[in-house]
């Protein structure tokens, strides 16, 4: 362990004592109809994190077939959303991972939110970002 290793240790429990907010992950299994069932083979989670709720992406994502022939005039609509997410230390998480189609329920906010898993990828310094999609 470097000296890095240890300042982003204490930089972290800082951070998730300050910022983080009580959530459950549900794991989740597919059906072979695509419905969602708890999985028998993960535990349930209660751990903390730092949700964040980011302004959607530049650009917006374009909705239907946009025509590229530039001479038909295409007045559909350009949407954008906020993207959900969660950052979640790993050691909270303990055994479990995250899969994408799990359940994520923030239980500190009134009512409490529920959430579906749609990406998980390692942020390189001990912790998870879970982009989310609100159910």
């Amino acid at each position: 362990m470097t000296i890095f290793d240890d300042l982003l240790a204490i930089a972290d429990g800082a951070i998730t004592a300050t910022a983080a907010e009580a959530f459950v992950l549900h794991p989740q299994v597919r059906t072979p109809n695509g419905h969602p069932m708890p999985d028998p083979d993960r535990e349930v989670v209660r751990a903390r994190g730092v949700f964040e709720l980011r302004a959607g992406q530049a650009g917006g994502v374009q909705l239907g077939n946009r025509s590229f022939n530039r001479k038909r005039n295409d007045l559909r609509l350009i949407s954008t959303a906020p993207a959900p997410r969660i950052s979640i230390a790993e050691r909270e998480l303990g055994a479990t991972r995250v899969h994408q189609g799990d359940r994520v329920d923030l239980i500190d906010r009134s009512p409490p939110q529920r959430f579906e898993v749609v990406s998980v990828q390692p942020d390189g310094h001990g912790r998870v970002v879970v982009e989310l999609v609100e159910r």
